[in-house]
């Protein structure tokens, strides 16, 4: 199941009906709910760190209430470049905050942390695969191109496969 919105935050979800989130959840019995946010908030920088840290600690708790046995993972946010009049490119200072603000939670809740920068390669790693050729990443310099996301799916499915212990007894 995708439960993905275009333009979403984590605090989006805080806006939903929690009865409801949480029934829809339970009805689905997921072993793993993943959650990939950041990628917008890293430009939030009008928003406090500890106000956005706050927001995705909430998202887990509903998460974590409604589906206690579900294991979980964050994914972090895309290498997003500030992009300047001019056709240069720098980092997006607020990105290495909104990283360590998920690794941070993750770990306080027990979930897995896939770090969508060091996966590229780095700070920075968005203006190379986007003038790869074939690319990596598309000219807008936040979202992968069909072959990024393919090779993203089979870096994290593997991941997840090397830590998988087998079925637990009941």
């Amino acid at each position: 199941d995708a439960l993905g919105i275009n333009g979403a935050r984590a605090a989006s979800q805080l806006l939903w009906n929690t009865d409801l989130q949480a029934e829809q959840l339970r009805r689905r019995m997921p072993d793993l709910v993943v959650l990939a946010y950041g990628t917008n908030e890293s430009g939030d920088d009008d928003q406090p760190i500890d106000a956005y840290e706050r927001d995705v600690r909430a998202v887990l708790g509903r998460i974590q209430s409604a589906v206690p046995t579900a294991s979980c993972m964050l994914v972090g946010p895309s290498d997003r470049p500030v992009v300047h009049r001019d056709g240069t490119f720098e980092p997006r200072p607020r990105t290495a905050q909104v990283v360590e603000v998920q690794r941070r939670v993750a770990r306080d809740y027990g979930c897995g942390f896939f770090d969508l920068v060091r996966f590229g390669g780095g700070e920075g790693h968005m203006m190379e695969w986007a003038a790869a050729d074939p690319a990596w990443a598309q000219s807008d310099h936040v979202h992968y191109t069909i072959r990024g996301y393919t090779r993203l799916g089979e870096v994290v499915a593997n991941a997840l496969v090397a830590g998988y212990d087998g079925p637990q007894a009941l």
